[in-house]
């Protein structure tokens, strides 16, 4: 009977790396969806016969309460939307957010409670994406489902439409090779582990993602004086220059054109602009104007789900031409639900937070340092936010929140036994 149940929970795990495979890796279009399915499956029948109480997923008031009200009150606003069409295409992501939080949770916490070999998929994960990032690099060419497809640019953009997104997913992924790298005791794995990170912040800079570049390099640091590694931070000085010196040489021509590129995207920050002519923060600022402008004029309640973008695209009050994006995770919430769903949204992540703190105080060990790493998961989640177009459609990053979530309940639970 041990030995049935050992392998049904076996299968259980199986589904639930097979789910995140197809949410991280699209190669074939929306198979996710087709695993989201199949793990809801695999949740009822674990609940059912194993009798488990499923009302742990509510332990946390304050994530209960954004997901109830994340979930209900973008339905709600059917009634004064103006487009169903952008409507629509909004409640999908919204709906896609909401299961893939509570399936991770469920699953980090009652079948794949080994978290380690997890956040460890989760990087192997990352690699493939520095694999594929390389390979467009090297060739110029790019995976069918990016916006490059079919043209020669070295701009990476692994398995997503853009380098935006993409760098996204990278900047998450940060603080778990962070924490592989503080809690490895030999030399190559700390070195194994750094060179993640190195790749992911040189895949933020030629994608031209500087708010990625904001997050990823200060982090870099923290991590190298932390560590206090001075042969560790020489070697990784001496292979910079060598690669440096090796592709001056070899790919001039390709390096020229990097740093033309780079220089582009990086000049561009204080210059002003009145179309989609050049990259620019300015662009995001004039679009988190205009999400503000449109959460007053709908007297701070939204003007429904995906009717931001609707009307921004139609040119009402938009100074960028067609562009509709917020560019802001925040601002698009504020613009399409007002403050009922911003406060929420808030609160559940100061919650979020304070809890990981009062966790990093207790524990010791590698514990109290994921921990540590998993704090930097919160700011950055709210970050990335202002990376891409649009924040709706990654709905990958809803599995670390998922994770983060799962961690708190777990060492939660712990702590509870422990004083029983």
């Amino acid at each position: 009977m041990i030995e049935k149940e050992s392998s049904l929970n076996s299968y259980y795990k199986l589904a639930f790396i097979i789910l995140n495979m197809s949410i991280f890796l699209p190669l074939y279009g929306y198979s996710y969806f087709l695993m989201i399915a199949a793990s809801i499956l695999v949740i009822s029948l674990i609940s059912v016969a194993n009798r488990v109480d499923v009302s742990f997923v509510a332990y946390s008031k304050a994530a209960a309460l954004f997901f109830l009200l994340y979930l209900l009150y973008p339905l709600l606003t059917v009634f004064w939307v103006d487009n169903l069409q952008y409507y629509y295409l909004q409640i999908r992501y919204i709906v896609l957010h909401f299961l893939i939080y509570y399936i991770t949770f469920f699953f980090l916490v009652k079948i794949f409670t080994n978290h380690n070999l997890f956040l460890k998929m989760i990087l192997g994960i990352g690699v493939i994406y520095i694999l594929t990032s390389l390979w467009e690099l090297r060739t110029g060419n790019h995976l069918s489902i990016s916006r490059y497809s079919g043209i020669q640019i070295p701009i990476p953009t692994g398995f997503y439409y853009n380098e935006n997104n993409q760098t996204v997913i990278t900047s998450m992924m940060l603080p778990i090779a962070g924490y592989f790298f503080l809690v490895a005791k030999k030399f190559y794995q700390q070195l194994v582990y750094i060179s993640i990170v190195i790749f992911f912040v040189v895949i933020a800079a030629l994608a031209g993602a500087r708010i990625s570049m904001i997050i990823s390099i200060p982090f870099l640091m923290y991590l190298l004086i932390k560590k206090r590694s001075l042969k560790l931070i020489g070697l990784i000085v001496i292979a910079l220059l060598m690669i440096y010196g090796y592709i001056s040489i070899h790919k001039s021509k390709e390096l020229e054109l990097a740093k033309a590129y780079l220089k582009f995207q990086y000049e561009s920050i204080g210059q002003e602009v009145d179309n989609y002519t050049i990259g620019s923060t300015k662009i995001r600022i004039n679009m988190i104007k205009n999400a503000f402008y449109y959460f007053q004029e709908s007297k701070l309640v939204g003007v429904g789900a995906g009717n931001y973008d609707y009307h921004a695209k139609k040119g009402e009050f938009a100074k960028i031409g067609w562009i509709e994006n917020t560019h802001s995770y925040l601002f698009e919430l504020l613009a399409n639900y007002g403050i009922v769903l911003v406060i929420p949204f808030f609160f559940f992540l100061f919650s979020l937070f304070k809890k990981i703190v009062t966790i990093y105080n207790r524990e010791r060990g590698e514990t109290k340092i994921l921990a540590e790493m998993n704090m930097f998961q919160v700011p950055i989640f709210f970050l990335v936010g202002f990376i891409p177009s649009s924040l709706f459609s990654i709905f990958q990053v809803w599995v670390f929140i998922g994770y983060l979530s799962a961690f708190v309940y777990i060492n939660r639970v712990k702590s509870t036994s422990d004083e029983s």
